[in-house]
């Protein structure tokens, strides 16, 4: 639900590498990474490309969050970016590696069973790769 994306961007100001997502993102880099665990965080990372800012309602107000972080990456494209992308960009390169184990994986992109990640890994790359401007990456 993007109401609570500020809260993925809260940080501590003495420790800003404290932060929700860091931590979740750096699990992809593990070594024994689980698929199920792998599975989820892409799906955070889906959500976050693909949700659109949260709009207040009468019923529901935003939610008020002191000390939240989000990137400036205006030069990056003339559109306005959702914060769940702006959220999620600082961590494009642990995604990234991610995903090119992950394409690697002969057995994985063969197998029935993983059809429907490997389809939403393609479509997180996808999403997140008009976004990048260092070519390595």
């Amino acid at each position: 639900n993007a109401r609570y994306f500020p809260l993925l961007a809260k940080q501590r100001p003495e420790h800003l590498d404290c932060d929700v997502l860091t931590n979740v993102f750096a699990l992809l880099s593990t070594k024994n990474i689980t698929e199920a665990t792998a599975a989820t965080v892409m799906d955070i990372a889906d959500s976050l490309l693909s949700s659109p800012d949260f709009e207040p309602t009468d019923a529901v107000s935003s939610l008020p969050v002191t000390e939240c972080v989000f990137s400036d990456f205006r030069d990056v494209t003339e559109e306005s970016l959702s914060m769940g992308v702006r959220l999620i960009l600082p961590h494009t390169s642990a995604i990234l590696q991610y995903l090119s184990k992950s394409m690697l994986n002969a057995e994985k992109m063969r197998k029935k069973k993983f059809r429907a990640q490997v389809s939403k890994e393609l479509n997180i790359l996808s999403k997140i790769s008009k976004f990048l401007q260092d070519k390595e990456q």
